[in-house]
């Protein structure tokens, strides 16, 4: 069945990860942070319905059993990311989830794109966020949560839903496999831990070629400061750039409101 997830499968092409697929979860981010220490890694989990997702800066994400909600936990710097390289991995996942899909189905993939700093749009609405987290305790690991609408469908959400969010399902009209999904993005993942180039292609490659703010009049919010300038890129350390009538922004945290 489209929307339920076949365990055996996952396992069987995964072995050395730790999997859990749980029925119902208030939070995967929250259930892998309270067991981090005991979770061996790398480690998945998914919630089958999850009650009570978060996005970045406390946006609620909602979900029902036909998208997909799981977290990835591994441990950077076991797979080569030094410290300060990890503020790149919102960056990246979010390019990953992106290229995953692609690999799973034939999509064209000019609709897919990214924006910063961990968001993947589908026909300029957002289809996927992502939301990194530390638990403190081990300190060594980090918590990547993803939410992806499959086959969740926003048809009868209000009008301010619709405009700004899709799933895959309303986008191309037809139901997905969850499984085949969620195994594409951990072999991503798998990639990720083993391919430097594949990295490479994730970021700067793919954020260079598909960044929907690009050269596009943006909004921010830096904490409660607006500011308005004409996007031209990141930099590699996953600043968005920024240029207003002072000159050029390196910006490494803020929300964005607006762009055109």
């Amino acid at each position: 069945m489209h929307d339920e997830l076949d365990r055996k499968t996952v396992e069987t092409l995964f072995p050395g990860w730790s999997i859990e697929i749980h029925e119902q979860l208030p939070s995967t981010n929250q259930y892998m942070m309270q067991k981090a220490a005991t979770i061996k890694t790398p480690a998945t989990v998914v919630a089958l319905q999850q009650t009570q997702g978060r996005g970045r800066g406390g946006n609620s994400w909602w979900s029902d059993r036909s998208s997909l909600t799981f977290s990835v936990m591994f441990p950077p710097e076991e797979f080569g990311f030094a410290r300060s390289r990890q503020q790149l991995l919102s960056l990246i996942t979010a390019a990953l989830v992106r290229e995953s899909i692609l690999s799973a189905e034939n999509f064209e993939a000019s609709r897919f794109q990214l924006k910063w700093p961990n968001d993947l749009y589908l026909d300029d609405k957002k289809v996927c966020g992502i939301l990194l987290e530390q638990p403190g305790i081990p300190d060594d690991v980090i918590v990547i949560g993803i939410g992806l609408n499959v086959n969740n469908s926003f048809q009868f959400a209000s009008e301010e839903v619709r405009q700004k969010a899709i799933s895959l399902y309303d986008a191309f009209g037809e139901k997905l496999q969850l499984t085949k999904i969620l195994v594409s993005i951990m072999a991503g993942f798998q990639q990720l831990f083993e391919n430097e180039s594949f990295r490479q292609n994730l970021f700067p490659a793919a954020w260079e070629k598909c960044h929907v703010l690009d050269q596009k009049l943006v909004t921010i919010d830096q904490a409660g400061k607006k500011m308005t300038g004409r996007c031209e890129g990141i930099d590699e350390n996953g600043a968005l750039i920024l240029r207003d009538m002072f000159g050029l922004h390196q910006i490494h945290s803020a929300v964005i409101l607006d762009w055109e």
